[in-house]
């Protein structure tokens, strides 16, 4: 058997075998739940029924539970949501068999799933049909939390379980937007095509790469699935390189930040004009580039006004900083004193000969905050006894950065990432973005490629990655392990009207992608809706 796994003679069987083994274990848990009941006395029988029964406290709370609150639902929770409402009439409906059985026609057969199809319809089936009304009780009340915590069910009228798709498009305005939307992001109204296409573009990119790995000795699949790359050597810096560093490093000039900052506004005298009163009025202060300057100065090297102030000049006045700051400098005055900056950086020859501009990276760096802030968070990994924040920054491949976001604490990076991307100062949107195993997630990697975007994260843990497939049955030769997920195309036609609400919102700017994301997930794990964008 070694012999035939190490020269891969058993890999066209891997499916085959795959699905005989499923197919024994679900024989193997049927006859082993059939002996178990077997072994049960008359009594052990009573005591289990007993645990069943649904208390009439229990009882009559469920009967007005969907009455004094209205719940929701999703696409996923909907099936749950409408056995709920039925149970009421379940547990009160007078039945001539025995108790507590009652016509399997009253119920859902389709709720009913897991071990749990034992205990309703019994083992084996019961020849009238008839199911046991309080194992059937139990089996939706647990559907319907399980459904109430990942909010495929809501309640609006709560803070904590709303409907967590209501900050979302919807009604005439979504209406409205949704062709133009739809035409913006290239997305259809029915999804099979698309679906279709991924399929295709999947199964053939799949078979090219698994042909490959036979003739490529730096990479393998062990037998785990797991894909392992053999370690690629640093490149050595080339003499002309070093020159050129030692030559161009003396040359740079050394300036103070003030200075810098004012003769780029001489540049670009757009800058300075960005930063309008918040009354609207026009400004009457004199030499206002020179304070704007100075609070860019104090705020951006966290050292405040008193190594900038002096008296006796106007511009520098602590009194006239304070008010410039107070009154001119807001989150839009700072993104659009950028946007002129983002534009002059574009159409540099040198910027133009690093890239088109389409390419972006997104990374976050951690710092300790010695001070009281609102976003600083304690995490003893990276700040030890102290506090500290994320700063994750967007810079494309001319060398600008383009948007930017401070964090609270060390969150993971991918709940931001989109935010980031979206939130630029200026300029086209990338249509590459680059970045490392913190910003990553399956969530956010669906939600970029709905949304024009191709995601090329640089995976440190390869190997603890999954691969997945849509064609159960196709042989993708040394890929046939690691490719062992399925995709669930029904999942994603019965949620697609959704998906693409979710999408378009992100795209107008209408809910934040941050609160997208947070929405998609519940204790951890990816809701029905998060599942098929994931997918």
């Amino acid at each position: 058997m070694g012999w035939l796994r190490e020269r891969k003679a058993l890999l066209p069987g891997v499916t085959t075998l795959a699905r005989l083994v499923a197919k024994i274990r679900e024989d193997t848990t049927k006859r082993l739940w059939g002996a178990l009941e077997g072994l049960l006395t008359i009594g052990q029988r009573y005591v289990l029924d007993q645990m069943l029964e649904v208390p009439p406290t229990v009882s009559g709370f469920l009967k007005v539970l969907p009455e004094v609150i209205e719940f929701g639902a999703n696409a996923e929770g909907t099936l749950v949501l409408e056995a709920m409402k039925a149970l009421p009439a379940v547990l009160g409906y007078r039945s001539r068999l025995p108790a507590p059985l009652i016509p399997g026609r009253l119920v859902d057969a389709g709720v009913v799933t897991g071990p749990w199809q034992h205990l309703v319809f019994g083992h084996p089936a019961r020849e009238d049909a008839s199911v046991n009304r309080h194992a059937y009780a139990f089996c939706v009340l647990e559907r319907f939390w399980r459904a109430l915590k990942r909010r495929e069910i809501y309640a609006d009228a709560s803070t904590k379980w709303r409907n967590p798709q209501a900050e979302l498009l919807e009604g005439v305005q979504w209406e409205t937007i949704r062709p133009d939307a739809l035409i913006a992001l290239s997305l259809p109204d029915d999804p099979d095509a698309l679906l279709a296409e991924h399929s295709r573009t999947l199964d053939a990119a799949l078979k090219e790469v698994g042909g490959r790995l036979i003739a490529n000795p730096d990479v393998r699949v062990d037998g785990e699935g797991k894909i392992h790359l053999t370690g690629v050597k640093a490149i050595e810096e080339p003499p002309s390189l070093v020159d050129l560093r030692a030559r161009t490093t003396p040359m740079l000039p050394r300036v103070e930040l003030p200075e810098v900052i004012l003769e780029v506004m001489s540049w670009v005298p757009e800058m300075a004009d960005s930063f309008t009163a918040v009354s609207g009025g026009r400004s009457r202060l004199k030499d206002l580039p020179v304070s704007i300057a100075a609070c860019l100065t104090a705020h951006s090297l966290n050292v405040g006004y008193r190594p900038l102030a002096k008296k006796g000049v106007e511009p520098l006045e602590r009194s006239r900083l304070s008010h410039v700051y107070q009154n001119y400098f807001r989150p839009e005055t700072l993104s659009l004193a950028n946007v002129p900056l983002v534009e002059m950086q574009a159409n540099l020859p040198l910027a133009q000969a690093w890239g088109g501009g389409l390419v972006a990276a997104v990374d976050g760096m951690r710092f300790v905050v010695p001070v009281p802030a609102a976003f600083a968070r304690p995490n003893r990994k990276y700040f030890g006894s102290k506090r500290g924040m994320t700063w994750l920054n967007a810079m494309n491949d001319r060398g600008m950065g383009r948007g930017a976001k401070v964090v609270s604490g060390t969150i993971r990076d991918s709940l931001h990432m989109v935010d980031v991307i979206f939130g630029l100062d200026g300029g086209d949107l990338p249509e590459i973005v680059v970045s490392d195993t913190g910003s990553y997630s399956d969530v956010v990697f669906g939600l970029l490629e709905l949304l024009g975007i191709s995601y090329r994260p640089a995976l440190a843990d390869l190997p603890d990655q999954k691969g997945w497939r849509i064609n159960a049955s196709a042989d993708y030769g040394p890929l046939n392990t690691f490719a062992r997920g399925k995709i669930d195309l029904r999942k994603i036609r019965r949620n697609w009207e959704d998906i693409l609400r979710v999408v378009a919102s992100i795209y107008t700017g209408t809910v934040r992608a941050y609160d997208v994301v947070t929405m998609l997930q519940r204790d951890g794990h990816p809701t029905a809706l998060g599942e098929a964008i994931a997918s």
